[in-house]
């Protein structure tokens, strides 16, 4: 799959558990900078390990299992008491590495047990409708930003959310 896909995919899941959160009483789960950065991480495979053809991600060691469980090490940092509210950004970060790794192996294939031990998945999705759903899912993902950046300016001064984080000794 694309790019577009890879970024919007985990911001629209984001979106949609914060939409969830908020309508259950328990407040706003992530604000759009927070799935914005998380979204990010959904092109991580493959800024990590740049490829055009199938043949290069089949060889790239970004799209295993094991890249998976080397992101998924980190997060108990973001458990440490100064980074603690950071810790749902940071499984939604590594949840789009995740995502991006199964939307690839529905798409093409990926080395998913690593490099050498041949391909799991196949063509689900087809080549063809790789860019309308980019489209698509890009769509969806800006209608959710233009209300979830409406709903930060109303609730939240433009001064907190750049505010430098205060470390505590």
């Amino acid at each position: 799959m694309l790019i577009g896909t890879h970024i919007s995919l985990p911001y629209i899941t984001g979106a949609l558990a914060t939409i969830a959160s908020k309508k259950a009483g328990f407040g706003k789960l992530f604000t759009a900078r927070n799935l914005l950065i998380a979204s990010i991480f959904g092109m991580l495979p493959d800024m990590l390990s740049i490829h055009v053809s199938q043949e290069a991600r089949h060889a790239s060691y970004t799209h295993t299992i094991w890249f998976i469980l080397a992101c998924t090490s980190f997060l108990p940092i973001f458990g440490l008491k100064p980074l603690r509210r950071l810790f749902p950004t940071a499984v939604l970060a590594v949840y789009a590495v995740f995502l991006h790794v199964i939307c690839d192996m529905i798409s093409g294939g990926v080395p998913f047990s690593g490099v050498g031990n041949g391909i799991t998945g196949d063509y689900y999705v087809m080549p063809e409708y790789w860019i309308p759903m980019d489209v698509f899912f890009t769509y969806i993902s800006w209608n959710l930003y233009k209300k979830y950046l409406r709903e930060d300016q109303e609730e939240i001064p433009i001064s907190v959310v750049c505010e430098p984080v205060r470390i505590e000794k």
